[in-house]
């Protein structure tokens, strides 16, 4: 039952989000808005997130009231999705979107927190029941697909409106940290703590709080990120010797100023660049996909098919991810995600008809679902005591917020002005040169004679 609930509520949230942001730019457009207007829209909902994420995750960390929370949002989102198709003029379409914005991608982050307090000792198996998410968003987006070919856009909208009520209704069922009395702290971990990660199933994602202070960042050899050259797990932000339990699972009195505590911490500084290239790839790779799809010539049941295959790719990373996560370590793995990311855009350039698009998309599972594998568990092992869901929710903003609103606005213009092959080769530079930036200055950073 710890990764039913979870698996579950993937499985419907995702779905419903398939049915909406793939045919998002596809309904603007056919309500005939401009390319700035498109990008705005865009680009403003994901800045939305980046501010409303945190503060959700936040507000419910310090309330500990996290599924009346989530139940909130979800409420909202569906709302949203029900009004948003009898629109049709351009300022109210961008109210709607915003409040949908504010409440609708933050989801993730309650999903993300629950499922590693539910899943106690075993939280490698995170990447299996984020499955369920991959799982329902590869089928609803073929359905979806035929769905808006043979009737319309709208009912793809309103069906992810009653996808997303029968999620609330199984979010009842999650399980959040609740407040225990006294300040945690935590520490570097100690050889022989909790489980073997390398040699039998072991607690990957684990992230033990004892005293003791805190170790430097992915630059130096640390627990969260130490590749498993001896016994021990390899995403544990701190341990001793003892059961290991996620940081979520010893939450006490919330501190205040949680993102800005996260903010102080070097180590978040690097990890935080990633993510805001990951999602700047992924609003160009997901977003404006069919957009350019539709340039190429395809129908909407050939743009599902997409959804469809790069899900499939998507399945067996998220199935042994986690073992690639507990052998390197999170922030390896994303920095080769991101690596991935950036050439995968620049093959974009090279599609010239819609079999090459759906060819280019078998490789997206080595991309942002390796991405946010990886980067939940550097969140997780690196998320102070109490802040565990703010963790998560700053990560989500970075990826789905800050980085979504920077691809969202010039998204809209370039594909106007440059077309989509030209905006796909700027992308994929512009990710190839933020990763050779971080890697370049996270390599200065750990060499002592460089300093």
């Amino acid at each position: 039952m710890s990764k039913l609930w979870p698996f579950s509520a993937n499985v419907l949230f995702f779905s419903a989000l398939a049915c909406v942001l793939p045919f998002l730019i596809l309904f603007y457009e056919r309500l005939s808005f401009t390319g700035p207007q498109v990008g705005l829209l865009t680009g403003l909902s994901p800045l939305v997130t980046l501010v409303s994420g945190p503060l959700w995750t936040n507000l419910a960390d310090r309330t500990h009231r996290h599924r009346l929370v989530l139940s909130l949002i979800l409420l909202l989102s569906g709302l949203c999705l029900v009004v948003l198709p009898f629109l049709t003029s351009f300022w109210p379409v961008l109210a709607v979107v915003v409040v949908l914005s504010a409440c609708f991608i933050p989801v993730t982050s309650f999903f993300d927190s629950a499922t590693m307090l539910m899943l106690g000792g075993q939280p490698q198996l995170y990447g299996r029941v984020r499955l369920g998410g991959t799982l329902g968003y590869g089928l609803m987006g073929y359905l979806a697909g035929l769905l808006a070919q043979h009737y319309d856009l709208r009912w793809a909208l309103w069906l992810a409106a009653a996808l997303l009520l029968l999620t609330l209704l199984v979010a009842q069922a999650l399980r959040f940290a609740a407040a225990q009395p006294g300040p945690a702290q935590f520490g570097p971990a100690q050889p022989g703590a909790a489980a073997n990660s390398t040699a039998q199933p072991g607690p990957a994602m684990r992230a033990a709080a004892q005293p003791g202070p805190a170790q430097p960042g992915p630059t130096q050899p640390s627990p969260a990120t130490n590749s498993t050259a001896q016994p021990g797990p390899a995403m544990r932000g701190a341990a001793q010797p003892g059961p290991a339990k996620p940081f979520a699972a010893q939450s006490g009195p919330a501190q205040p100023g949680g993102v800005r505590t996260l903010l102080a911490d070097r180590r978040w500084w690097p990890f935080l660049a990633l993510a805001f290239a990951g999602g700047l790839a992924s609003v160009i790779s997901s977003n404006y996909l069919f957009a350019y799809m539709r340039v190429l010539g395809a129908p909407e049941s050939s743009m599902g098919l997409a959804i469809t295959l790069s899900v499939v790719s998507e399945v067996p990373v998220l199935f042994f991810g986690n073992r690639l996560v507990s052998r390197f370590g999170p922030y390896p793995v994303l920095l080769a995600a991101m690596l991935i990311t950036g050439l995968r855009l620049l093959l974009f350039f090279f599609a010239v008809t819609p079999t090459w698009v759906l060819l280019f998309q078998l490789l997206n599972g080595l991309t942002f679902p390796l991405m946010w594998v990886a980067g939940v568990a550097y969140a997780h092992a690196h998320a102070p005591p109490n802040l565990a869901a703010t963790a998560q929710g700053l990560f989500g903003a970075m990826v789905y917020g800050f980085g979504d609103a920077v691809g969202g606005f010039a998204g809209g213009p370039l594909f106007e002005r440059l077309g989509g092959r030209a905006t796909y080769i700027l992308f994929g530079m512009i990710i190839l040169g933020i990763v050779a930036l971080v890697a370049l200055l996270q390599r200065r950073a750990s060499d002592p004679a460089a300093a």
